[in-house]
């Protein structure tokens, strides 16, 4: 089975269109077919990752190698109330 992991970069947008990286940001990794057929809820989790500074670079977050496939990354709703830049 051919296996990938997903990086993740979460930013903040100001009204002059400079972005800051945040930290503690969290989502959720689930396969989009399960999603489609079973709904959010429903579906399988595959990982779950908070941003982090990695490698030196604020806002990044990597998840485990996942199978082959189409993932979507939700965050979740209230994780970024203790979000860092």
């Amino acid at each position: 089975v051919k296996k990938h992991y997903i990086e993740i970069e979460k930013v903040a947008l100001d009204q002059e269109g400079n972005t800051t990286p945040l930290n503690n940001a969290e989502f959720t990794i689930k396969l989009k077919n399960d999603v489609t057929e079973k709904g959010w809820d429903s579906a399988e989790t595959y990982d779950v990752v908070t941003t982090a500074n990695i490698d030196g670079k604020d806002g990044q977050a990597v998840t485990k190698d996942l199978p082959f496939g189409t993932y979507i990354a939700r965050e979740n709703s209230d994780s970024c109330r203790l979000c860092t830049g």
